[in-house]
């Protein structure tokens, strides 16, 4: 499942490596069974309505964040402040988030799809933590 690590970040683990997917410069892997600053993740709603949410967390501020559902498009920021997109084939951290007028939209690359992993999630249904 997804695992919080710290407040609007989360930490995604690799189900073939059960290590901790990390970013160190533009390079994306799963190395450690961390939870560190290289490991956190921050996801945000594509369409721009703020920060993603399993099981109707808070954001820290006591309002709930918007429920994460299946068939949502989705952005995933590094602590470099860079969005995980694809390359090549390969998942890299390159895109920038802040640029010098504010915030920048993920490009195509740069979004990603809410699936379940055993496809029996249909879109608009909630995705919930835990098991």
């Amino acid at each position: 499942g997804v695992g919080f690590c710290a407040e609007g970040a989360l930490c995604l683990r690799s189900l073939a490596h059960g290590a901790h997917l990390e970013v160190e410069g533009e390079a994306v892997r799963a190395r450690w069974d961390d939870e560190g600053a290289w490991q956190q993740l921050v996801l945000r709603f594509a369409d721009g309505g703020g920060e993603a949410g399993v099981g109707g967390e808070e954001d820290g501020g006591g309002s709930a964040r918007r429920q994460l559902c299946y068939g949502d498009v989705v952005s995933l920021t590094a602590h470099t402040n860079h969005y995980l997109g694809v390359r090549g084939g390969e998942v890299v951290a390159s895109g920038r988030r802040q640029g010098e007028f504010g915030p920048l939209a993920p490009s195509a690359a740069e979004s990603w799809s809410v699936e379940p992993a055993d496809r029996r999630g249909q879109p608009g249904e909630r995705v919930v933590s835990g098991g």
